[in-house]
């Protein structure tokens, strides 16, 4: 049965290659989506993960931290944050460690 498994995987593979181009997909990709077909699943998609957050022009963020403070010291955070649309931790590492600021409500 492994044998036959293999064949079909190589002739699969061999196809793809012919119709897709060299480097499109390997023999062992091939041999997982067989496997995951024969387990029952029946995509050969990936699942999708979280997005992760887009990074940020951590200098232009922290001008614009400093800049609203400096409108309004009495800002908290958690206001900056949603002001900016920057998460809590984002906004705290910018005042801690880049405006060297210890003295902002966090709540």
């Amino acid at each position: 049965s492994s044998g036959i498994n293999a064949e079909y995987g190589n002739d699969i593979h061999k196809q793809l290659l012919i119709t897709q181009g060299k480097g499109s997909v390997t023999l062992r990709t091939v041999q997982l989506w067989i496997k995951s077909i024969r387990n029952g699943h029946f995509t050969t998609q990936k699942k999708l993960s979280p997005e992760r957050p887009k990074s940020t022009n951590s200098e232009e963020n922290a001008s614009l931290v400093r800049s609203l403070l400096e409108d309004n010291p009495r800002l908290s955070i958690r206001a900056l944050s949603s002001d900016l649309s920057l998460s809590y931790s984002t906004v705290q590492r910018i005042l801690t460690t880049k405006l060297d600021y210890r003295n902002v409500y966090s709540v």
